[in-house]
């Protein structure tokens, strides 16, 4: 039996296995440290600010719908299919830094314009449309490799840098703009992605002899089906904030936000059981066992699901009103918010 499994963790079955489980785990570990990123800001502001926060997030993540794809998906498949091809590693690699470079920049030329005539400049969007674009770069070149522990670290160590930087701006010296947070959110990838680069560089770089017009423009052709559905990812995961702001203002998207953070919970359970099911399913030896697994995971989901959410609702009206009373919804939108996450997480 223990043979066996040696021998399966060996085989490429195994190393995707093994690979798969250590990104989604430091995920996870990421996701928990963003959870306190949130609850530190909200202790401490006004809903105003924090919905000014989440507002700029949001804004700067549809900023990114080019270059986010660009490197997470296309350079990433790249990589993966030609891992074997020095070469051609070069080329791919040397086309794809002035091909998100122009991205960025045509980026900027086209929202900092609008900005400015709209009268609606944000320059903490800006900041952290720098920050996820140079980190999703980061991304798609490790996710290309296969360099799953380097993914991890990278999370995890961003979001750790985000909780101890929230905690002593605003906690200990008191500072209640939003804009510090925002700097803190984008830049926070530069010295985990840096660091890494510095002592475990990528076996690729930039070389000029390989940059050719014909080359790039495949790479954008490649693209247009990304571009596509990350514009309508982003549009359905950030049209609320935008209603909610539109509509009624940033203290409303700041109560809306946080307790949407809060429900966040209830894809804690599905994530669980994916890390620890998802080896299993993978190395069932046929569909009917894949297929039982994954019915067993959805039954467990969906009761442990039922019973967090009663305790959800027992405790939220205590729990918001002691700790962070400025944020507090009525129940029933909170239920519904809770339900909504569910079938997310479900999904």
């Amino acid at each position: 039996m223990i043979r066996r499994l040696l021998q399966r963790f060996q085989s490429t079955e195994g190393s995707f296995i093994k690979n798969s489980a250590i990104v989604t785990i430091g995920f996870t570990l990421a996701r928990a440290l963003g959870i306190g990123f949130s609850f530190a800001l909200a202790g401490v502001i006004h809903p105003d600010t924090y919905g000014y926060i989440q507002y700029s997030i949001a804004l700067a993540m549809i900023l990114a719908f080019l270059t986010m794809p660009f490197a997470q998906h296309l350079l990433a498949r790249q990589i993966s299919i030609h891992a074997d091809d020095q070469q051609k590693l070069e080329e791919i690699a040397s086309n794809f830094w002035i091909v998100m470079l122009g991205l960025f920049v045509v980026t900027l030329v086209f929202v900092i314009p609008i900005f400015i005539l709209t009268d609606t400049f944000n320059p903490g969007a800006l900041m952290v449309f720098f920050g996820v674009t140079v980190f999703y770069s980061y991304y798609g070149m490790a996710r290309g490799f296969v360099f799953s522990v380097r993914l991890a670290l990278v999370f995890v160590a961003s979001n750790a840098i985000q909780l101890v930087l929230i905690l002593f701006i605003y906690h200990v010296l008191d500072l209640k703009s939003g804009l510090p947070a925002l700097a803190v959110y984008g830049f926070s990838y530069l010295a985990p992605v840096g660091v890494l680069l510095a002592f475990y560089p990528f076996p690729v770089g930039f070389r000029r002899r390989h940059v050719k017009w014909s080359r790039m423009k495949e790479m954008m052709r490649a693209s247009v089906p990304l571009w596509i559905s990350q514009a309508g990812y982003t549009f359905a995961g950030f049209i609320d904030f935008f209603l909610l702001q539109q509509l009624l203002n940033n203290a409303a998207v700041g109560l809306y936000a946080f307790t949407r953070q809060i429900c966040i919970i209830f894809d804690f359970i599905p994530m669980g059981l994916y890390t620890v099911l998802m080896p299993k399913v993978a190395a069932a030896e046929n569909r009917r066992t894949r297929m039982k697994l994954i019915g067993l995971s959805l039954g467990a989901t969906v009761a442990i699901n039922a019973v967090v959410l009663v305790v959800f609702l027992l405790l939220y009206p205590w729990a918001i009103r002691t700790f962070y009373p400025q944020y507090e919804l009525a129940t029933d939108i909170a239920l519904y918010m809770a339900l909504a996450q569910t079938m997310w997480g479900l999904h």
